[in-house]
């Protein structure tokens, strides 16, 4: 490989992800309609009462997590899945459609 002398930044490592527990504060929290700040307060004192590093929700997850995953997680199962198991967006959405077929018949 040729050196141009170009730098190469490296790209930061987001850490650690978040456990089960964390992904449950984090949707417990949304779906009561808590804040941002709210979350990261209830995961701040889970973190330090688990021992666990500091990981605080970003802006981003959080309102892709209030505007588009808290309305495919219709019930208690899908909740629960997606907190042990979590699902991107689009199989969220695939499930909801196969759970709706399965409704009408």
């Amino acid at each position: 490989m040729k050196n141009t002398g170009q730098k190469v930044k490296a790209r930061k490592s987001r850490g650690r992800n978040f456990t089960p527990d964390e992904r449950a504060i984090m949707l417990r929290v949304i779906t009561q309609d808590g804040t941002l700040d709210d979350v990261n307060a209830q995961l701040t004192k889970h973190q330090e009462s688990e021992g666990l590093s500091n990981r605080l929700m970003p802006i981003a997850s959080y309102m892709m997590m209030k505007n588009s995953y808290v309305q495919h997680l219709q019930d208690d199962d899908a909740v629960k899945a997606h907190v042990f198991h979590p699902a991107t967006l689009r199989e969220l959405k695939s499930r909801a459609m196969v759970g709706n077929n399965e409704n009408v018949q």
